[in-house]
């Protein structure tokens, strides 16, 4: 049986899970520990009895060019659990080297979500000048903005989470 530690999974003092969807042995090891059943799509809210998935899509610039990496956030009663397609993504290294020198900074998986979808934002708001025949910078700062205000605490019904 795999252990937590055999397969390289972060976790640090049960806030959070960090996984890689390419690491199936880890996620495989996520899904027996906590339960956790990311869904096939990385498009909507899901739910299930102990989670709700929530796909958030990071729109950075790289140089000239833009990258898109989406990270899907399963939150529930225990340690937050984040999947996600690439192993560096600054936000979540960054909060990863709070975490480690100031754990009192997030008791909870809520907690830990919040500080990494305001790291996403912060991290997606960095002003790039525009470039004659780029997206418009109204445009591209609307695209890259992350809003957690748009999905309502766990509890609400599924017409007032997804507005």
């Amino acid at each position: 049986m795999n252990t937590l530690e055999k397969v390289g999974v972060a976790a640090s003092e049960k806030v959070w899970i960090r996984l890689l969807a390419d690491d199936q042995d880890a996620i495989a090891v996520a899904r027996e520990a906590w339960k956790v059943d990311f869904p096939s799509s990385e498009t909507s809210l899901t739910e299930d009895d102990l989670y709700y998935y929530l796909p958030v899509t990071l729109t950075l610039q790289l140089g000239e060019e833009f990258h898109a990496e989406t990270v899907v956030f399963a939150l529930g009663d225990g340690p937050l659990i984040t999947l996600q397609t690439t192993p560096d993504l600054a936000p979540l290294d960054r909060f990863v080297h709070r975490l480690t020198g100031n754990p009192a900074i997030a008791k909870s998986g809520k907690d830990a979500m919040r500080m990494m979808l305001r790291a996403m934002n912060l991290a997606s708001a960095w002003p790039a000048p525009c470039k004659r025949g780029s997206i418009p910078s109204e445009r591209r700062n609307m695209m890259r903005s992350v809003d957690p205000t748009r999905f309502s605490a766990p509890g609400a019904s599924g017409a007032e989470r997804s507005q």
